[in-house]
């Protein structure tokens, strides 16, 4: 008899300890609808595991049902939850959605997903920083980021290759002088290298457009 309460104590101690264990210590919520797909909404919750990471579960309802639930890490000390619902892929036929993740050197790190118009199945994307149409690429995101080697910063170019984002492309920008940059255009290896293919002189005013992606920078 004695066992048995020692063994019931154990478990019960063991199931408290674990839910205690599994409560955020800061939570985070957001919701959003899809204005190109009315049936579909989801509902995100980041649950904090430490000062500095967490996990983000994102629950995605058809018709009001949960359908599936996605599923990602973020780390940041100052993290905040957000959804981005205004990028599309395969040209506007495919909703994306990307949740926060602060990864990256400037914590811009999105995670994500693409969901056709059934709403099933949808595809994980993965990881990259905070994407945008890029104006002059058919079918290309683009970013910039900050960065600490020989060049100030870098205009990144993603594609969706095997249903994932992919870098493929990279323009680095480094100062020459008190009035232009020098612009490496580099295409990136399967392994994240860039290799430099090309280098032109802008003025100073060009190349900050073409940092912004406000023009072609070749």
């Amino acid at each position: 008899m004695r066992r048995h309460l020692t063994i019931t104590c154990l478990l019960l101690f063991l199931f408290v300890h674990t839910t205690a264990s599994a409560e955020c210590t800061d939570q985070q919520q957001a919701n959003t609808n899809f204005t190109g797909l009315n049936e579909v909404s989801v509902r995100a919750v980041a649950c904090s595991q430490s000062d500095t990471a967490g996990d983000v579960s994102i629950d995605v309802f058809l018709d009001g049902k949960r359908q599936t639930t996605l599923h990602t890490d973020y780390e940041s000390p100052a993290y905040v939850l957000t959804l981005d619902t205004s990028i599309t892929f395969d040209d506007g036929e495919s909703q994306g959605l990307g949740v926060s993740t602060g990864k990256g050197r400037d914590g811009t790190g999105m995670h994500y997903w693409k969901i056709p118009r059934t709403g099933v199945p949808i595809i994980d994307l993965g990881d990259a920083p905070a994407l945008e149409p890029d104006r002059f690429i058919h079918g290309a995101f683009s970013t910039l980021v900050s960065s600490a080697g020989i060049y100030q910063s870098i205009r990144y170019f993603y594609e969706v290759k095997h249903d994932r984002l992919v870098a493929t492309q990279a323009v680095g920008f480094s100062q020459s002088n008190s009035s232009s940059y020098t612009a490496t255009l580099m295409e990136i290896t399967y392994s994240g290298e860039g290799v430099a293919k090309q280098k032109r002189t802008l003025s100073i005013g060009r190349a900050n457009l073409c940092m912004n992606g406000k023009i072609a920078c070749w």
